[in-house]
């Protein structure tokens, strides 16, 4: 297609199969671009001096946000996996061995200090491994568990491995203080660049007792989402060819997760602020 004029934006194929933008309203202000190995200019725009705060602004990340799981809407008695959502996550529970299930936190009489309503609660006197994956990507995790600690004066040791996409990105422990029946730690991490599974492991007894088992109840547990930059499309954290293609795609149309600046129309405006907050 070829455009109107110098002060309208258009796209149309090169001899190379891909996409071009000529420059728009002016000829003042950056340059924005995005090449590979078949075309040195892929996609190009002009902008002004006024566009080119207008995309500052919007290419700025969103803050982050933090997402509370209390299990309260998990259904009760239930054996693991499960999957539970809040805030917009979801989180699919699953346990290693005999596992877990949903039980109220009071079920053997006695409510561990910080918990309340329903909880997740080992299945047998046997360790177990509480997987959860996420449907979001996440910096930072914590839940409070309760170790099976009877009368002892030092604390049990959990561990929480964090992975992207199955890659081991980070590890954190926490020990329980002492305290006479099943204390409570809060197990957290934080990963900056990002992850989307965790694994909760009871990973040492209390030093110098005798009176323990090597299992934890768990509940209250807390998520905060990556921020995602303006141009995340498609909610990956990420601002790359497969939010480019879902633009285009909705090129010229009201459609709202593409209009970027929200103006009511996909068009140059958006492919811009898409191209300046450009992850790969």
């Amino acid at each position: 297609m070829n455009c109107p004029s110098r002060r309208d934006a258009c796209i149309r194929p090169t001899t190379h199969g891909t996409l071009y933008v000529p420059d728009v309203r002016g000829n003042t202000g950056p340059r924005w671009a995005l090449s590979d190995k078949s075309s040195p200019r892929i996609l190009t725009m002009q902008l002004s001096p006024a566009a080119t705060l207008l995309v500052g602004l919007l290419t700025s990340p969103a803050l982050a946000q933090s997402v509370t799981f209390n299990f309260n809407n998990a259904p009760p008695s239930t054996p693991l996996p499960i999957t539970v959502n809040a805030g917009g996550i979801g989180a699919n529970l699953s346990g290693t061995m005999q596992g877990f299930s949903v039980q109220q936190a009071n079920v053997m009489g006695f409510t561990p200090v910080g918990f309340s309503g329903l909880c997740i609660y080992p299945s047998s006197v046997f360790p177990a491994d509480l997987n959860v994956s996420f449907t979001k990507t996440l910096t930072s995790f914590s839940i409070l568990c309760a170790v099976q600690d009877l009368y002892c004066d030092d604390g049990a040791t959990m561990k929480v491995t964090a992975k992207m996409n199955g890659t081991i990105v980070g590890t954190a422990t926490a020990t329980a203080p002492p305290d006479f029946y099943w204390p409570t730690t809060t197990l957290s991490i934080t990963v900056p660049g990002g992850f989307n599974s965790v694994t909760v492991h009871y990973q040492s007894p209390p030093p110098g007792c005798g009176d323990w088992g090597p299992i934890f109840m768990a509940d209250n547990m807390v998520v905060t989402l990556a921020p995602s930059p303006v141009g995340d499309i498609n909610g990956d954290a990420h601002v790359n060819a497969a939010d480019l293609g879902l633009l285009l795609g909705a090129w010229g149309t009201s459609n709202a997760t593409s209009d970027l600046d929200h103006n009511g129309v996909v068009d140059a405006a958006d492919l811009s602020i898409l191209l300046g907050g450009w992850t790969g």
